[in-house]
């Protein structure tokens, strides 16, 4: 009996003897600056001067390309993409850089590939007269609007014929009579210069809205169209062909 006793006395000694002992607060501190000391001093160096991959990523992140540096490079894209276009259907390339300069200088910032084909923009800075022409239109009928803005926003108005895009300007501004400012509208939604257009828009209200008059709410707010995703915010036509940057 005496000796079972020893026996489990002995055991319970030997098992507090193996248990490992927690280790404190500050000798865990201090075995975490030695593990740190091991590593190699320019990874640690630079962990803890950045602190975040952020502020690491802020670190070692090339300067930033100035606005003025972004556009130029977009104007000789632009320029390189048109010029293309235009000697694939047999044009010289010194005449469509020559019109392209003619027209940058007249219609600064006209051109954009996210608005229309290059096949489309050879078409259009071939005759700068007429785009001037055409812009002359637009205002005759909608003196107070933006010309600019619209065919900027539009560009596709540009290749239609001067007497056709004046004839569907004056259909448009017809219907909008009753509206206090149609030039306002246009302006804001320049796709409203189709007449064909516009009455799809004014068929999209009525629909949404039946209980009320299309018309005022163009008048209050023209811009309800695209929120609505009426056809007067579709950028494509057949028409014209295929929305692209490309050909």
């Amino acid at each position: 009996m005496l000796l079972l006793r020893s026996s489990c006395n002995f055991q319970n000694i030997w098992r507090k003897a193996m248990r490992p002992r927690p280790q404190s607060q500050s000798r865990l501190k201090s075995t975490a600056r030695e593990r740190n000391d091991q590593t190699e001093p320019g990874f640690t160096a630079q962990y803890i001067k950045a602190m975040s991959m952020a502020e690491l990523y802020a670190v070692e992140r090339p300067p930033a390309i100035p606005l003025e540096e972004h556009e130029r490079r977009r104007r000789i894209r632009y320029a390189a993409e048109i010029v293309e276009a235009a000697v694939r259907i047999g044009k010289s390339e010194a005449f469509i850089r020559e019109r392209l300069a003619e027209i940058d200088a007249v219609f600064p910032d006209l051109i954009n590939l996210h608005k229309m084909k290059a096949s489309d923009w050879v078409l259009v800075v071939s005759d700068v007269d007429a785009v001037a022409q055409k812009l002359v239109t637009i205002k005759s009928v909608f003196p107070k609007a933006n010309a600019f803005k619209i065919v900027a926003s539009l560009p596709k108005l540009l290749l239609k014929p001067a007497e056709m895009l004046r004839l569907e300007a004056e259909k448009s501004r017809k219907q909008l009579s009753s509206l206090s400012n149609p030039d306002a509208v246009v302006e804001a939604v320049p796709e409203l210069v189709d007449p064909v257009t516009l009455a799809r828009a004014i068929s999209s209200l009525r629909a949404a809205m039946p209980t009320q008059d299309p018309l005022q709410i163009l008048d209050a707010n023209p811009e309800v169209l695209l929120s609505l995703g009426s056809e007067a915010d579709i950028k494509d036509s057949a028409e014209y062909g295929e929305l692209s940057t490309k050909d």
